[in-house]
């Protein structure tokens, strides 16, 4: 199962904000979404092969019906052959659901793996260097027009609470 790039960069994004639980949730939600899709694309591949099968079977009824026996004899052959069929099928989805939870299992512990490297990287920046390189970041983007002036004035009071210099115990 593949993600899109957009999402990929939507959750780097999340990630590199700090919110890592909103990326985890929307990686869950893109391969539960996949996971959807492609249930839906097997249950609509498999009640078109009912559906071909109930033609066939109809049209053989027409050309048979002049031998109960004969036709008796068929559709019990037929019978065992979708039964046969059916089983593959729902062997097929049940190891496909499977397959997917095993991907998107996977997918969340890459993600929080790669969230707990950021993490591990961030804790070793010098804190003066990082706070300038975002205010940097903060003032090209309001300049840019991306950000609006209370957008702007928030992320100076976050940027101030996250880099203020940390209180030790005994030291007012």
């Amino acid at each position: 199962m593949v993600l899109t790039q957009s999402i990929y960069e939507q959750i780097a994004a999340l990630e590199r904000r700090g919110q890592i639980e909103e990326a985890k949730a929307l990686a869950r939600n893109a391969y539960e979404k996949q996971n959807q899709e492609n249930t839906k694309e097997s249950e609509r591949l498999t009640q078109a092969h009912k559906r071909s099968l109930d033609d066939l079977t109809g049209s053989f009824n027409v050309l048979m019906a002049a031998s109960t026996q004969s036709l008796t004899l068929y559709n019990q052959v037929l019978q065992k052959e979708k039964d046969k069929e059916n089983a593959i099928y729902a062997r097929q989805l049940e190891e496909r659901k499977a397959q997917i939870k095993t991907e998107s299992q996977f997918a969340i512990h890459t993600i929080e793996t790669a969230a707990q490297i950021n993490a591990a990287i961030n804790a070793g920046k010098d804190p003066l260097k990082e706070r300038a390189r975002i205010q940097q970041e903060i003032n090209q983007r309001y300049k840019e027009g991306s950000l609006t002036l209370n957008e702007y004035t928030q992320a100076l009071k976050g940027l101030d609470k996250l880099y203020a210099p940390q209180k030790r115990p005994g030291n007012p």
